[in-house]
Parts: C-alpha cells; structure tokens; sequence
C-alpha cells in the first residue's frame, strides 16, 4: 500500500532458497521478520532467480538446476503458475530482471540470463507469455552471473556479471544490441556473485567466492567502486535486493544474502557505507538462492 506523495510505503524482501529446496519466504523490512509463502512448484537449483513486475505485482521465478521451469505467483491468490518454458535450460549464472519502467513497450516485460556457460540473454513478454533470444553476452556465464536494468536507454538497458572467474561488468543497449563494458569488479566474480539497480541510481554488487568484496557500478552512478566489506565471506546462492521505484521507498538501504549454506541476512546503509546484520532467513541459502526487494504482497 502506498501514501501519498512522499509518504512511506511498506516494502517487503521476498527469497527463494535454492538448493534444491522449495522454501519461498517473504522478509518485512519494517518489523525485521520473516514469514512463509507457498512453496515453489518443484525444487529450484543452481540458476535459480527471482523478479517482481511492480505495475503487475506477481513474481516471476526461474527454477534453474538445468531445467526450462519458469513460474508466476500470483500476489492476490497466493497460488503458483507454470509459464511457457524457457529457450534452454538455465544452469548456474542463471538470473531474471524485472523491467518496471519507462514506456508500455518497455515495461512488464522480463530478461533473463540462461548461465551454465551459455551467452543467451533472453526477453520474456507477459502479454504472450513467450520468450525470445536478444543478445549474446560478449563472454560465457556461469556461477556468479547476475543481471540488472537502469532506467535508462530507448528500450533499456541491461548491467551484467559474467561470473566464471570474470571481472568484467557488461553493460547492453537493448534498443541498437550494442555492448560496452564498465571497469572492473575489484575481484573476480564466482559462485555468490550478485548484482542489483537501485532505481535511478548505482548497482550494488558482490563478488562471492567466498571474499568480502562489494562495490557499486552503472550507467547511472556518480560514485562507482569498491565499498564496506561484507560482514563475512559470501558464497554461493547469495543475493543483493535494492528498492523498487516506487514513491516513498526506503533508498539508503540494500539486503543481502550471504548464501553458503547460512541463514546470514544483512542490510547495508548507503549513506554510512556499513552493514548490520538482520533477521536470520528461516532456512540456509544454498545455490539457486535469490532476493528481491518488492512492493507488498497484500493485494
């Protein structure tokens, strides 16, 4: 539910656990508590990935474990849907965007990494429920690979990890298919890596691996590079959430799953540069984990 202009809304976190597990769980940022949701139809692995459509409110989720499984839960109903499969089956590095903005030919719309050493990046439409191949990411991605959108560019942009022991942050015009890249993750990126765009403004990242490395990047970042280290080591199926456009959002604040088999859950202040640790996730975050800061479930 949103105020007025400027007044605040109640935001919520919600997370798939992966590991080839069913657990789906939502996260009240304002009560630092968790709660269940309807578990995931099958079990999600290596690839699995999560989204939200604002406008829509459903969540989108991609099972991963190499698998064509893609489903939408339905907000209002609380029930899960199986959608058209996906071109090939998503591996580790596997990822999901929401396109929440710009015009109606932008939004409501989905884009995907395949991962598992594919290049493939995908868009899904909503209205056809069908999937198409747009890009080929210049490098292979594997474990680590994330995916991001500013609100930027005639028909979007696209901000990328490769994962696979890469540094590199890929960056695609979707409206000419034109790539470019920005500089460096300061670590490699592998199994854990993460990335997500805070609207109109930077992408936060990890590098996993098992290191400590966060930073911020993007087409929309005037303070780009290395921040705080990560409270511990961030390994596989670890997730970063930052909010969503909406009015009266809270902005200084992104969460973060460490993965690894833990429970970590950890929120980072922008405007102090540290994190705190928050309400344990109900379970371990394995691979195929994902995070996703939404508007709330309620209808």
């Amino acid at each position: 539910m949103t105020g007025g202009c400027g007044a605040p809304v109640v935001q919520e976190v919600v997370v798939i656990a992966g590991g080839n597990t069913q657990s789906f769980w939502t996260y009240d940022i304002d009560a630092d508590a968790w709660s269940a949701l309807p578990d995931v139809p099958s079990a999600v692995g290596p690839g699995g990935a999560i989204a939200q459509l604002q406008r829509l409110g459903n969540i989108y989720v991609l099972r991963g474990g190499g698998t064509t499984d893609f489903y939408r839960y339905d907000i209002n109903s609380g029930a899960w849907s199986q959608l058209a499969a996906t071109p090939g089956p998503v591996g580790a590095g596997g990822a999901l965007v929401g396109i929440n903005y710009g015009t109606q030919s932008q939004r409501d719309r989905l884009n995907a990494l395949q991962g598992g050493g594919s290049t493939s990046v995908w868009d899904y439409d909503v209205d056809s429920d069908s999937w198409m191949t747009i890009a080929q990411v210049p490098e292979p991605v594997d474990d680590g690979g994330g995916l991001a959108s500013p609100n930027v560019g005639q028909e979007g942009t696209l901000e990328l990890l490769a994962g696979g022991g890469s540094t590199t942050v890929h960056k695609l015009d979707v409206a000419s298919g034109a790539w470019a890249t920005f500089g460096a993750a300061p670590a490699p990126v592998n199994a854990g890596g993460a990335i997500s765009n805070l609207f109109n403004s930077c992408d936060f990242a990890f590098t996993g691996g098992g290191a400590t490395a966060f930073f911020s990047t993007g087409t929309l970042c005037t303070s780009a590079g290395p921040l705080a280290a990560t409270p511990a080591p961030v390994m596989s199926g670890a997730g970063i959430a930052t909010a969503p456009g909406l009015v009266g959002a809270q902005t200084d604040w992104v969460f973060g799953t460490r993965g690894g088999g833990t429970t970590d859950f950890w929120r980072y202040s922008i405007s102090a540069n540290a994190w705190v640790a928050v309400a344990a996730t109900p379970g371990p975050i394995n691979g195929g984990g994902a995070i996703v800061e939404v508007r709330p479930l309620a209808p």
